[in-house]
C-alpha cells in the first residue's frame, strides 16, 4: 500500500497509517498505527495487531507480530513475530526477529546480529547490549553496558561501560562506572566499582566472618560435622581449642 490511510483503507480494522510503502494488510491485522517510509513494509502482514511504529524502516519485516512499539530510524527493522517488545533510538533491537519481552532504549540498543532471537532483556543507554543474540534477562543501565554480551543470561550492569566485555557470563552483578569494564566469562560474580567478589568469597569473607565465632564451637564440637563441614568452612577442632 502507498499513501495515506487515516484509519482504515485497508483490510484489517481501526489501522492507521501514514507513509509509503507499507505491506500488504489482511483481515486479522488490526489496531496497529504506523508512520514512516516502508514501515511493515516488506511482504504480507498476518494477524498483526496493536502494534505502533514511527520513523524509517520501523518494523519492516513484521508479519505476525503483536503489543510492539518502535520509534526511530531502522528499530526492530528484522522482527518478524517477536511481540511485546519497547524500541526507543536508532537501530535499537534492529536484528531480533522473535524475541519477546524486550525494552531498548538508546542508540544502538540491543542491535543484536541477524537471525537472533533473545528475549526479556532491558537496556538503557547508547550501545548497550550491542551484540546480544540469544542471551536472556539481562538487565542493562548506562552507556555500553553489556555491550558484547551474546549468550549470557540474568546478568545485572549498571554503570557507564560495566560489564562492557562481557559476552557469555551469568548471574553477574555489576555496579559502578567501567565495573569489571574488561573482564569477560565471568559468573556469580558481584562487582562494586573496583572491588570484585564472587559469591562464594562474600559468603566466606563477609557473612561467615560474622556467624563464626557462634557457629565455630558448636560445629567443631561434633565430630561428624566437624570432617563434613569443618574445612569448607575455613576452620577445624584444632582452631576451635586455640579458641
Amino acid at each position: 500500500m502507498t499513501g495515506i490511510s487515516l484509519s482504515n483503507n485497508d483490510s484489517g480494522t481501526a489501522n492507521t497509517v501514514f507513509g509509503k510503502s507499507i505491506g500488504t494488510i489482511d483481515a486479522g491485522t488490526n489496531y496497529n498505527t504506523w508512520i514512516g517510509d516502508q514501515v511493515a513494509g516488506s511482504g504480507t502482514l498476518a494477524d498483526a495487531t496493536d502494534n505502533t511504529a514511527l520513523g524509517y524502516y520501523v518494523l519492516n519485516n513484521l508479519t505476525s507480530g503483536v503489543n510492539n512499539v518502535g520509534i526511530g530510524s531502522t528499530t526492530m527493522q528484522m522482527n518478524t513475530s517477536g511481540g511485546y517488545n519497547v524500541a526507543v533510538g536508532m537501530s535499537s533491537l534492529r536484528y531480533n526477529q522473535t524475541g519477546i519481552n524486550n525494552v531498548a532504549i538508546g542508540t544502538y540498543s540491543q542491535r543484536g546480529v541477524i537471525s537472533n532471537s533473545a528475549s526479556s532483556n532491558v537496556s538503557v543507554g547508547y550501545s548497550s547490549l550491542y551484540a546480544i543474540t540469544t542471551g536472556s534477562s539481562n538487565t542493562g543501565v548506562g552507556q555500553e553496558v553489556l555491550k558484547a554480551i551474546t549468550i549470557g543470561q540474568n546478568n545485572v550492569a549498571i554503570g557507564e561501560n560495566s560489564l562492557r566485555a562481557e559476552d557469555v557470563g551469568n548471574f553477574t552483578t555489576a555496579i559502578g562506572s567501567m565495573a569489571a569494564g574488561i573482564v569477560n566469562a565471568i559468573s556469580d560474580s558481584i562487582i562494586l566499582g573496583s572491588i570484585s567478589k564472587t559469591l562464594k568469597e562474600v559468603f566466606q569473607t563477609e557473612i561467615l566472618q560474622e556467624l563464626q565465632p557462634f557457629i565455630r564451637e558448636a560445629i567443631c564440637s561434633m565430630p561428624p560435622l566437624s570432617e563434613i563441614f569443618g574445612s569448607m568452612l575455613g576452620f577445624d577442632e584444632s582452631s576451635a581449642s586455640e579458641a
